[in-house]
């Protein structure tokens, strides 16, 4: 072999040499290309997995604002609540007033029912005795217009 073919020989394979490795470049970018765009799909991944963090953020936000309005109403029905209790205890105050209001008519009636019996025994007394002096009375007046008084019928019922 010459030395004109010894480098013809040489530059094909080195011509060889760089098709190879132009060639596994070509390969090894197609891979880098290959892992890039796999790395786009895994930060794709990840942005779609942020994106659903983002909206269960959202969403318990939204859960934590719905506690705060039952939090709230809670509060407000305790209020009520409260409210309600006061006016019991206005009511309940009110009654005992009445209760005590009834005890007090109570014990005037039970004294006025003491003194009114014995204003009433009292009375009946008097009444009796008036009746007895009456009767007493009237018998006296009949043993002495007895006799007056037979007369006086036997002439009411004649005829005339």
């Amino acid at each position: 072999m010459t030395n004109e073919e010894f480098q013809v020989l040489i530059l094909a394979e080195i011509k060889s040499l760089r098709q190879d490795m132009t060639e596994r470049f070509d390969q090894v970018d197609q891979r880098f290309i290959q892992v890039d765009q796999r790395f786009d799909q895994v930060d794709q991944r990840f942005i779609q997995v942020d994106q659903r963090f983002d909206q269960v953020d959202q969403r318990f936000i939204q859960v934590d604002q719905r506690f705060d309005q039952v939090d709230q109403r809670f509060i407000q029905v305790d209020q009520r609540f409260d409210q309600v209790d006061q006016r019991f205890i206005q009511v309940d105050q009110r009654f005992d007033q009445v209760d005590q209001r009834l005890d007090s008519i109570d014990n005037r009636l039970s004294w006025l029912e003491k003194h009114e019996e014995s204003d009433i025994i009292a009375t009946l007394m008097v009444i009796n005795n008036k009746v007895n002096d009456l009767h007493e009375m009237f018998r006296s007046v009949s043993e002495v217009l007895g006799d007056h008084e037979l007369r006086i019928r036997a002439l009411i019922r004649r005829p005339v």
